[in-house]
């Protein structure tokens, strides 16, 4: 799946010609030369690539596909279930993974009664939930918590670094909003190369922190414009 993204393919029509055999190349020129059946290819496959990442088991699929008018058997919802896990192997190592390591560690903590639980990678405990005096995670939260979790660690740690370079006054500038992953920054037009080369160095070394090695891939627009001034949406 790294690679797809790497090469800047499209995650579903790649899936699509695995599931279809049918070269990516070729399912790709639909989108000039016959849009409809193109959108129709592509939108069949997002609820199995959106589910699946999650853990979505073949039932809770087939009845997602129904629930969108997708008529559809549930040997046939299976049969996708099975050859996504095929097409990305090492996301179901992941997922097991996650699940192994769950059952297998016991807080340490008195807070949580010597419960299972999960972190992310910079150490995030992920409180398990209380029902009928029995502690749990379900599945989609064991696999999911540590991705986004990590995620709000390398976000939390860039924002900690910039907000400390403003008040230094060594970056021009104001963080406006943050939310998910999104920092928005407004700074004087005559600073936006050296405020963007800044951030990239930021970004990157708090990433560093969690996830090494980290390659900066930060997109930048232009969200509002101001006299004499930018506000830019940073995405990471």
């Amino acid at each position: 799946m790294l690679s797809v993204f790497g090469t800047g393919m499209d995650l579903h029509i790649f899936l699509a010609s695995k599931i279809l055999d049918r070269s990516y190349e070729q399912l790709m020129t639909l989108k000039q030369t016959d849009s409809k059946q193109f959108k129709r290819i592509r939108n069949s496959m997002k609820p199995v690539n959106f589910g699946k990442i999650y853990g979505m088991g073949p039932q809770t699929l087939w009845q997602r596909f129904l629930s969108l008018g997708q008529n559809m058997t549930f040997d046939e919802a299976q049969s996708l279930h099975l050859s996504w896990d095929q097409t990305f192997p090492q996301i179901q190592t992941y997922q097991n993974r996650c699940q192994s390591q769950y059952y297998r560690t016991r807080a340490p903590l008195p807070l949580l009664g010597g419960t299972p639980y999960i972190t992310s990678l910079g150490g995030r405990l992920c409180r398990p939930e209380v029902s009928m005096d029995k502690h749990f995670l379900n599945f989609t939260q064991i696999v999911n918590f540590p991705i986004q979790a990590t995620c709000t660690d390398f976000l939390k740690r860039s924002l900690w670094y910039l907000y400390a370079l403003i008040k230094a006054g060594q970056l021009p500038a104001t963080v406006v909003l943050s939310a998910h992953d999104e920092i928005i920054l407004e700074f004087h037009e005559s600073d936006a190369e050296g405020v963007q080369q800044m951030v990239n160095t930021v970004m990157v070394s708090a990433a560093q922190e969690v996830l090494s090695p980290m390659t900066s891939k930060l997109k930048w627009t232009q969200v509002l414009g101001k006299v004499g001034r930018r506000n830019l949406k940073m995405q990471i």
